[in-house]
């Protein structure tokens, strides 16, 4: 699923840049940010994937004092998930999923012209 958000996300002309999982991409995101060289403009992650799962990292850099937006992809919705991620500023998308509703909802975070 995560390399044809890629692929879909690429296509329009984004940078995309990875991690392996959750704990790798806060180190990532942490590691840039001191070395000034990573401009964080949206992250895409699944609810649950290895080490930590999506709303764990969404909280930990909801903590940090990261705005950075955020959508939540997942196949296991429920309340609680809605009710975290609206608490910390993240949009959910319910899989299975359509890539222009990924990519819609990628363009009106950063405020571009829809899809």
């Amino acid at each position: 699923m995560m390399a044809l958000v890629v692929a879909n996300l690429a296509l329009d002309g984004y940078e995309i840049d990875q991690a392996a999982d959750g704990g790798r991409l806060i180190i990532e995101l942490v590691r840039g940010a001191r070395c000034r060289q990573m401009a964080v403009d949206v992250i895409v992650s699944d609810l649950r994937m290895p080490v930590c799962s999506g709303l764990e990292i969404l909280r930990t850099l909801r903590r940090g004092g990261w705005q950075v937006p955020f959508v939540l992809m997942t196949a296991f919705p429920d309340p609680t998930t809605y009710i975290e991620a609206a608490r910390f500023g993240a949009r959910v998308l319910e899989k299975p999923f359509g890539m222009n509703d990924l990519r819609r909802v990628v363009a009106d975070i950063l405020g571009e012209a829809s899809l």
